[in-house]
């Protein structure tokens, strides 16, 4: 059985899980969204480990049977779900607490269990230093990086560069109530203004040179298989400094590319190293024609890849899940 979670407009997922129906596989392939219901759960301990059963709200029973192959994306379970959401209004903050260790005990299996496939925990932990320090060791160029809490700091790196900029250390989300919305900035230049209005000590934050790019390249990968497209986001005042500050009304030309046998190949070592099974890999190519990595995003978005590039990334992960499935009944 192939357990698949997502959420119900995550448009990828409901790619993958179109072209599963399609080739027949239907009656082999649970489905369960994050914005649905869990109506019951037990979980059990023991010697021979542990053991969930859980129902959505749609009757369906999803169970981590052994051999079982597993699918997520998009903030599996109780991240940016309603996990008995039914209970939330009346719940105390100590049960929610509770409720949380509860999914994340699920989503650590789902996510540990072979074959698994999407980084649901790494997605949640997203620790871009160790990204960085794990690109420096498999000899993958970075840019000069900054952390610091000290505008000194932060005058000393800038008289080292000829510009820098600044970006959140790990993905940032929304936050919003009745009287405010806090939305961070993204990736954009931190010039000397900036820099004069910093006060003496601050929260840590971190700051990068700004490299001249020819263009930068956006890497999905699926296990040991990458599909890479360039960005030509340097010719848009907009997005030349990061193609993801997008221009909705001049978009930029994106088209496939071909990584070299060299970067691909330290590449796949980075992410093995790091235990990613799919996401997406940001890199820019420099006007000395040099790989700069920036970051990984555990579940990035794919198919602004597969679809520009014509790569048909969703078909190729539906037909290797259901290979596997394919596979394990030919085993009994």
């Amino acid at each position: 059985m192939i357990n698949f979670f997502s959420h119900k407009l995550e448009h990828t997922s409901n790619l993958i899980f179109n072209y599963i129906l399609y080739f027949g596989y239907e009656e082999f392939i649970n489905r369960f969204n994050t914005n649905e219901r869990i109506n019951s759960l037990d979980i059990t301990l023991g010697k021979s480990g542990i053991c969930y059963k859980f129902t959505n709200e749609k009757g369906v029973e999803f169970q981590n049977e052994k051999n079982n192959c597993s699918f997520s994306r998009r903030h599996t379970i109780l991240f940016k779900s309603v996990f008995f959401n039914q209970q939330l209004e009346r719940m105390e903050d100590l049960s929610l607490v509770e409720m949380t260790k509860v999914s994340q005990l699920i989503l650590l299996d789902v996510s540990q269990s072979k074959p698994s496939y999407g980084n649901a925990v790494k997605e949640i932990e997203d620790d871009k230093l160790l990204q960085l320090k794990a690109a420096i060791e498999f000899d993958i160029s970075i840019p000069k990086t900054l952390i610091t809490t000290q505008k000194q700091s932060v005058e000393k790196f800038n008289e080292n560069h000829s510009e820098i900029i600044i970006k959140p250390i790990s993905n940032h989300s929304d936050l919003k109530n009745e009287n405010f919305l806090w939305h961070a900035t993204g990736t954009r230049i931190f010039d000397e203004i900036d820099i004069q209005n910093l006060p003496d000590h601050f929260f840590p934050t971190l700051f990068q040179e700004n490299i001249n790019k020819l263009f930068e390249i956006r890497v999905f990968f699926f296990e040991s298989k990458f599909w890479s497209m360039a960005i030509y986001s340097q010719r848009n005042e907009k997005t030349q400094i990061d193609f993801r500050n997008y221009d909705s009304e001049n978009g930029n030309r994106c088209v496939p590319y071909k990584l070299t046998d060299s970067i691909e190949k330290k590449l796949l070592g980075l992410v093995k190293n790091l235990n990613y099974t799919t996401g997406s890999i940001d890199l820019i190519y420099t006007e000395k024609e040099e790989y700069i990595f920036l970051e990984i995003n555990p579940s990035g978005q794919f198919g602004m890849v597969s679809i520009p590039c014509n790569f048909q990334i969703e078909k190729f992960i539906a037909q290797y899940l259901i290979s596997h499935e394919e596979k394990k009944n030919k085993s009994f």
